[in-house]
């Protein structure tokens, strides 16, 4: 056996052999290997050469035309009938459905007789969730086909 250390096998160490923290050296950075200057062409941003055409954006002749690029046509909200159905019929105890609707009056009295009541009177509130939350999906009356600010559910 040499005497002589494997460079493929780890060095068996104590702690007397490992170097304080105060005597450590950080390795030296080869010259010219700093962060690159802002001057260098190669990382400065790209021009943003767009451009707004004058009079706004040009659509083609035909193409349905919406408010502040919204996919929802004026007059319409941008909730869903299905959704404010699904949130009565599951989470209608709380008053959840009425809050995602903008009737925050009516959602705080549900989530008030809910949650005041310690959940003795959660039956009620969940039965009359459940029964609005049908009446969301299937009526077309005003009452149930309109957000809290009386636009027309999608």
């Amino acid at each position: 056996m040499s005497n002589t250390p494997n460079p493929s096998e780890p060095e068996n160490t104590t702690d007397d052999q490992i170097p304080a923290p105060e005597q450590m050296v950080a390795p030296e950075q080869p010259a010219g290997d700093s962060a690159a200057p802002a001057s260098d062409p190669q990382y400065q941003q790209p021009a943003n050469d767009y451009q707004i055409p004058a009079g706004g954006p040009q659509y083609p002749a035909g193409a349905p035309q919406y408010a502040g690029g919204s996919p929802i046509p004026v007059g319409y909200s941008e909730k869903s009938k299905a959704v404010a159905g699904v949130l009565g019929i599951l989470l209608g105890g709380l008053g959840i459905h009425n809050f995602y609707l903008g009737r925050t009056k009516i959602g705080a009295i549900q989530l008030a007789i809910t949650l005041l009541s310690l959940g003795f009177l959660a039956g009620i509130s969940g039965i009359w969730g459940f029964v609005e939350g049908i009446l969301y999906m299937t009526s077309n009356e005003p009452r149930w086909s309109t957000d809290g600010n009386g636009l027309p559910l999608k």
